[in-house]
């Protein structure tokens, strides 16, 4: 059944049991997470970069790289940063450490001054409401006028 749309237009009905996406929307494309794995399980890689400035002069610069089959890119990158890492590179052996052990998370700390995670199941209801009724209290005595 066709019905009135907005602007003019008419809307149809979709018959019962069918979606008016039968197709579904379509799967992304091509984000840089599925090109960096997709590169970095390569043993081969070549790269060609053409880059255009603003006042039109153009550069390009080529990259070949091949492991010649006995590794992975992925591979060589992670053999390069514990290679770094070993030297003394620190920044590199923090890189190791996060992804390796996982990130240390930070504690953030309340304008109370009290230390907290962030994280509100670790709190019990009372502690939360005391601390919404501080808050409530702090905003009320700036908001009023100095007598």
């Amino acid at each position: 059944m066709n019905r009135p749309g907005r602007n003019g237009g008419t809307l149809r009905d979709f018959p019962k049991g069918q979606s008016g996406n039968p197709a579904g929307r379509p799967p992304k494309q091509g984000t840089i997470s599925q090109l960096m794995k997709q590169l970095g399980q390569c043993s081969d890689l070549e790269l060609s970069i053409t880059t255009t400035t603003a006042d039109g002069q153009v550069s390009r610069q080529s990259l070949t790289y091949s492991t010649d089959g006995d590794n992975t890119l992925f591979a060589i990158v992670a053999m390069q940063l514990i290679y770094r890492a070993l030297r003394g590179d620190i920044n590199a052996f923090k890189v190791l450490l996060d992804r390796t052990e996982g990130r240390v998370p930070r504690p953030v700390k309340s304008k109370s001054g009290k230390p907290s995670t962030g994280q509100l199941e670790s709190r019990t209801d009372g502690q939360i409401q005391d601390e919404l009724r501080e808050l409530r209290t702090r905003r009320l005595a700036r908001a009023a006028p100095n007598l």
